[in-house]
């Protein structure tokens, strides 16, 4: 027993030695572990600055230019005229090439004559017959007159005598409005280039039986060329700055009288750079349309060359007013936030800063401002998008926008516009006005001219309009 309980108190303090001695072990290493951390270490942490970003500047362009509302149009020709027969018969020729220009009072069809002269002739024949009738009613009246002073006849045989002879010259003149419808059918037999123009394709060839008369089909289309209109609708608000405009330099404003307005029309075709031609305003319709706010309106072009051809789309360019001074910038460095419009400008020290915008049109590719720039800012161009209000950046310069230049692509329209007005009231045939356009000498010598030849002479007769229209 004795020896038994040293033992056992011997055991158990070999066993605490040993677990003590892996604790302080454990403990040694964690010591070293948290010792070794950086956050253990005395010395302060180390901050990393990062640099500016790297931004693009420029100077806006500051330029007169002169500000324009641009539509789209349509070409049309200023007369279009459906080709028809006033006449049935047979077609007998056909003179013209498709798609040619005709001139007016060009012969275009010919129907088959002979059934018509055989009407004529037979209408002259029945006036011969009236006139014949006339002259022995006539000689029976003469020796009734004679006979019924005598008493040799009743007043009733000679009043019928009277009566017949009335009847045999109604008779005549029938005979002579016979003649003068068949002579008309005969002529008519002959379709006639009513005005001058380039005639479509032919819808029927020689040897076909044709229809004439108001439900009858067309023939050909004839389409004028030269001068030539131009459809296109401005707003409401474009019109009356127009009207106003003229009225303070103190022009012709009433709406019948746009062409005193003298204002150009510039155009350019789907294939064309800028808008080389120039016209004239001429026409506004007499009413706005509500739904669009908007007033159709015609231009007149000359047309020379034939490349404005009716049917086709074009791009329409009306000066605002004169020209003046504007600031322009690319429209890709404008910002939009919600509903306002925005550049980023870098000051003296490298800050950017938040600039408010009213932007205007496009010219020439580039956005006019209105409001918010002087030309003088100093605007990001590249690398807005890492940049916000308040930092500071790293610039680099860059060249402003090359000048534009405007006049390149719009010609003069002082002497084309003379030009147009000219050719088109002769067109219309409005020479009243086509003289107050010549000088004063010209007119007094005009007035001479006219007022010796005109004393004894007589205005032939008019074609009516229906008939040159389809003849």
């Amino acid at each position: 027993m004795r020896n038994w309980l040293p033992n056992l108190f011997a055991e158990r303090d070999c066993e605490s030695l040993v677990k003590i001695s892996r604790s302080f072990c454990l403990l040694t290493v964690a010591v070293s572990i948290i010792a070794s951390l950086p956050g253990c270490n005395s010395a302060a942490p180390q901050v990393v600055e990062i640099p500016p970003p790297e931004v693009t500047v420029g100077k806006p362009l500051v330029q007169k230019v002169t500000d324009f509302y641009e539509y789209t149009g349509r070409i049309e020709a200023i007369d279009s005229v459906e080709i028809k027969a006033r006449v049935s018969g047979y077609l007998t020729k056909r003179p013209f090439s498709e798609g040619e220009e005709v001139e007016r009072g060009e012969l275009l069809f010919e129907i088959d004559q002979r059934p018509f002269q055989a009407s004529l002739a037979a209408a002259e024949a029945q006036l011969a017959a009236a006139r014949a009738e006339v002259a022995e009613t006539t000689a029976r009246v003469n020796r009734y007159t004679e006979a019924r002073k005598r008493g040799a006849i009743s007043q009733d045989e000679f009043d019928t005598a009277v009566a017949n002879k009335l009847t045999a010259e109604a008779k005549v003149d029938a005979a002579n409005a016979e003649i003068r419808q068949a002579a008309l059918d005969l002529e008519f037999t002959d379709i006639k280039a009513p005005i001058d123009g380039r005639i479509g394709r032919a819808s029927a060839d020689v040897g076909n039986l044709i229809s004439g008369g108001l439900g009858s089909s067309p023939l050909a289309t004839v389409v004028s060329q030269d001068p030539i209109y131009v459809q296109f609708n401005i707003d409401e608000r474009a019109l009356l700055e127009y009207q106003e405009r003229a009225r303070a330099e103190g022009r012709e404003t009433r709406p019948d009288r746009l062409i005193e307005l003298n204002l150009p029309i510039y155009l350019g075709l789907p294939s064309e750079d800028g808008f080389p031609h120039v016209g004239l305003l001429v026409f506004g319709d007499n009413r706005i349309d509500p739904s669009t706010g908007t007033v159709m309106c015609r231009a007149a072009f000359r047309n020379n060359s034939r490349f404005l051809t009716p049917g086709l789309f074009v791009r329409v360019r009306i000066p605002k007013g004169d020209a003046r001074e504007r600031v322009l910038v690319e429209d890709r460095i404008i910002g939009t936030d919600q509903a306002t419009k925005f550049v980023l400008s870098v000051d003296e020290n490298d800050v950017a800063n938040y600039v408010k915008v009213e932007t205007g049109p496009i010219i020439d590719g580039l956005r006019a401002i209105d409001d918010g720039l002087t030309g003088d800012e100093t605007l990001i161009v590249n690398g807005a998008m890492r940049v916000r209000p308040g930092i500071t950046v790293n610039p680099t310069s860059e060249e402003p926008p090359p000048a534009l230049a405007a006049d390149e692509s719009l010609p003069d329209p002082t002497q084309e516009l003379d030009a147009v007005r000219k050719e088109f009231l002769e067109y219309e045939g409005n020479t009243a006005e086509l003289d107050t356009s010549e000088t004063s000498s010209e007119e007094a010598s005009v007035g001479e001219d006219t007022s010796d030849t005109d004393t004894n002479t007589e205005a032939p007769a008019e074609t009516p309009p229906d008939q040159e229209a389809e003849n």
